[in-house]
């Protein structure tokens, strides 16, 4: 019998007993029902996760300092707008300056990008190469980093490392981290990152990545309670050198004040990212298992054999996990277990089947 988490917010919706159940990631931690405020959130296609997702960031906007949403779909732009927000469409709305005046963040971030792009590791040569041309060329204080980095790599020799950051000056990944000065990307409080235009594309995943680092960068430069909603989350865990990066946030949030809300169609799709038992298909499991809340809407009956494997559900919240109906979840944080009708206000924007009418 549930009586709901009695916490001080607004209501998601009402449990399976009628009692009001509300939820708030920070609330949570700061009464005890949480070691933590990430999020895991799952669900077949249709299930009503993003509505519930809306839900949750709405309620919680009055209480965080910065949202920022990595929207790979541009599903979420009419809630950042209403919620006095904006809307970045990656790419063409401006270009994200890597460069902060500390070389060794530069550095470590642009070769993580290259990394991406490449999709294997720098050598210890090139990376010797790498800090070496950032220095000697004085990137970081030049309007075009990524170019001016670029010019010293071609005129030295290294053609290699010339030809990838060219990807990012005038090739595939151009207009993202380089590009005419004065046309920085600068995010608001509430921003929708809309990836949309990248999705589908082979450069998807760099560009996930380098809107993290925009998002990741954005969060810890405010104080306070912060929320990065990764919605298709695979798209970026997709990337194992993003994949480091996430992996850290994760574990720091608790000091960084970061509520990171993580969206995945179901944990099957983690094993597209590497062969079973691979390093980087274990890491992505690892991140999603150790959130401290999960959100379980309508799967499928071979994701829920993944989900008890991984997330030790019982045979009872399995069966409710197979049974119930759009709109509905499991919640499970700490020892609290919620099955909850989620029941939106006027107020909340949950439309994401537009298309398709």
């Amino acid at each position: 019998m549930d009586t709901g988490t009695s916490l001080d917010a607004v209501p998601l919706g009402s449990t399976l007993r009628g009692t009001s159940f509300a939820f708030e990631p920070f609330a949570a931690y700061h009464a005890g029902l949480m070691n933590g405020p990430n999020v895991a959130v799952l669900g077949r296609i249709g299930c009503g996760k993003s509505a519930s997702v809306k839900m949750m960031v709405r309620r919680a906007c009055d209480s965080a300092c910065v949202l920022v949403i990595l929207d790979p779909k541009g599903e979420y732009g009419e809630l950042a707008t209403s919620l006095g927000g904006g809307i970045v469409k990656f790419g063409s709305d401006g270009w994200f300056r890597i460069a902060t005046g500390d070389a060794r963040q530069d550095i470590d971030t642009v070769a993580a990008l290259l990394e991406s792009a490449r999709g294997s590791s720098l050598s210890d040569v090139e990376r010797m190469k790498l800090e070496h041309h950032w220095r000697s060329s004085g990137a970081g204080a030049s309007p075009r980093p990524l170019a001016t980095l670029l010019r010293r790599c071609w005129d030295d020799g290294d053609r290699e490392l010339a030809g990838t950051l060219n990807r990012f000056v005038d090739g595939d990944l151009s207009g993202l981290a380089d590009g005419p000065d004065g046309h920085h990307i600068s995010l608001g409080r509430v921003t929708a990152i809309d990836l949309q235009s990248w999705w589908g594309t082979p450069s998807m995943p760099v560009v996930m990545h380098l809107a993290w680092v925009m998002a990741h960068r954005m969060s810890e430069s405010r104080a306070g309670r912060k929320f990065i909603v990764l919605d298709e989350a695979w798209a970026l865990l997709d990337n194992p050198f993003a994949l480091h990066r996430v992996r850290g946030s994760f574990k720091l949030a608790r000091s960084t004040g970061i509520s990171h809300v993580v969206v995945l169609h179901r944990l099957a799709d983690l094993e597209s990212l590497g062969d079973v038992g691979s390093r980087n298909f274990a890491a992505a499991k690892s991140l999603v298992r150790d959130c401290d809340a999960h959100v379980i809407f309508h799967s499928t009956p071979g994701d829920i054999g993944a989900m008890q494997r991984e997330l030790g559900l019982s045979d009872r919240e399995a069966r409710y996990v197979s049974e119930i109906g759009r709109g509905v979840a499991l919640f499970r944080f700490g020892t609290h277990r919620s099955v909850v009708r989620f029941e939106p206000t006027p107020h909340d924007l949950i439309d994401t089947d537009q298309a398709m009418r």
